[in-house]
């Protein structure tokens, strides 16, 4: 196959995808090409309608203070740079970071 041809018929898959696309669907198509073949593969995707709400309870119970003020006292999260500058928090005790007070 020359290689205007395989051009050509890249062309086609990529205007094929758009007129395919109705509402809801994104159609990804890439091609590749080396000294052998052309390759393309084109994936449908589901379009979300928008950002997704997930509404999540504001708890202002004494009961969480309680626990939040447990949780600070006996992991004592500080500030402290990683190898790369990205700054992380360091805790007091091992296990503190998912969630554990005493």
């Amino acid at each position: 196959m020359t290689k205007p041809l395989k051009t050509t018929l890249a062309l086609a898959v990529l205007v094929a995808s758009a007129t395919l696309t109705s509402a809801g669907e994104v159609y990804s198509t890439r091609c590749q090409q080396d000294r052998a073949a052309l390759s393309c593969t084109m994936t449908r995707f589901e379009a979300d309608s928008g950002p997704r709400v997930i509404s999540v309870p504001h708890d202002d119970s004494p009961e969480r203070e309680d626990r939040v003020r447990a949780w600070l006292e006996f992991c004592r999260p500080e500030p402290a740079a990683d190898m790369y500058g990205v700054e992380r928090l360091q805790y007091a005790h091992e296990g503190c970071e998912f969630g554990r007070t005493r």
